[in-house]
C-alpha cells in the first residue's frame, strides 16, 4: 500500500473480505494501512459486514485490534450473520469519538428498536449466537463446495471461480467474448440475479465476469440456478 495524494482525511476499507472479490487484506497490508492512517491523520473504518464466514486460511485479526493510535472505527452488521429484516449493526469507537457520535445519534434520532437490541443481547449472552455462527458456517462451507463442483463441471470453459477465503459469494471470471452485462439480463429473465463484475470498475479496463450468491440455495435451488445459467450464457453465445 502507498498513500495517495493527497493524503486523504477518511479511509473505508472492508479487510476481512473486500467486496465483490472475496479478497482477505494481508497482515503487512493492514500494518501499512495503520502507518498511513497515522501520518495522514486519518480515520479509518473498518467494515467488517461477513468476516465472520471464512472458510480457508488462518483468521487474520481486525485493524481495530492491532490500532494503537485510536484511528479505527471497526462497524459490523447482524444483517449476514441473522436475517436482514433485522436491521441492526454496531460500532466499536475510538474514546474520541463515541460522545460525538452518540450526540449525532441524538440528533438525527435515528435508534434501533429498544426490544430487538434487548434480544439480541439476550441471544449473544446466552450462547445462542456462537452456536448459530458455528452451525452456519458449516452449511455456508457444504453450500459453497457444492456450487463450485456443479459450476466446474457445467461450466468449465465458460467460467473459472475466483479461490475466495471468505465471504457468501463468489466471483466467476468469463472467458474472452463473454460480455457480463449480457449475461446479467439473460440470467435476470430467467429469475436469476448475478451482477455484472465490470459495473464495479471505474478507472481501470474492466474485468468480465459475475458476482455469483450461494449461501441461499440449497442442493437442488443451486443445481437449478447453474442451469438456468448455463442457457443464458449460451443465449449471450448464440
Amino acid at each position: 500500500l502507498e498513500p495517495p495524494a493527497p493524503l486523504p482525511h477518511l479511509i473505508y476499507v472492508t479487510p476481512a473480505c473486500q467486496h465483490p472479490l472475496g479478497t482477505t487484506m494481508r497482515m503487512e497490508e493492514r500494518l501499512r494501512l495503520l502507518d498511513i492512517a497515522e501520518t495522514a491523520n486519518s480515520w479509518v473504518i473498518e467494515d467488517d459486514f461477513d468476516g465472520e464466514y471464512r472458510f480457508q486460511g488462518r483468521p487474520v485479526p481486525a485493524i481495530q485490534s492491532m490500532d494503537r493510535s485510536g484511528r479505527v472505527i471497526y462497524v459490523g452488521t447482524f444483517a449476514k450473520l441473522l436475517f436482514p429484516a433485522l436491521r441492526l449493526g454496531f460500532m466499536v469507537l475510538p474514546p474520541e469519538l463515541a460522545g460525538r457520535i452518540v450526540n449525532a445519534l441524538s440528533t438525527t434520532g435515528q435508534f434501533a428498536p429498544l426490544l430487538l437490541q434487548a434480544a439480541l443481547a439476550d441471544f449473544i449472552t446466552e450462547g445462542h449466537m456462537s452456536r448459530h455462527l458455528k452451525r452456519m458456517r458449516r452449511i455456508y462451507a457444504q453450500r459453497r463446495q457444492l456450487f463450485r463442483d456443479i459450476v466446474t463441471e457445467r461450466l468449465r470453459d465458460e467460467i473459472t471461480l475466483s479461490p475466495a477465503e471468505a465471504g457468501i459469494q463468489v466471483v466467476g471470471y468469463l472467458r474472452d467474448g463473454i460480455d457480463d452485462i449480457k449475461v446479467s439480463q439473460a440470467a435476470a429473465k430467467r429469475a436469476i440475479n448475478v451482477s455484472p463484475l465490470s459495473k464495479y470498475f471505474q478507472n481501470t479496463a474492466p474485468t468480465q465476469g459475475l458476482v455469483l450468491g450461494y449461501a441461499a440455495c440449497d442442493a437442488a435451488q443451486t443445481r437449478d440456478g447453474v442451469e438456468r445459467l448455463v442457457a443464458a450464457i449460451g443465449e449471450v453465445l448464440g
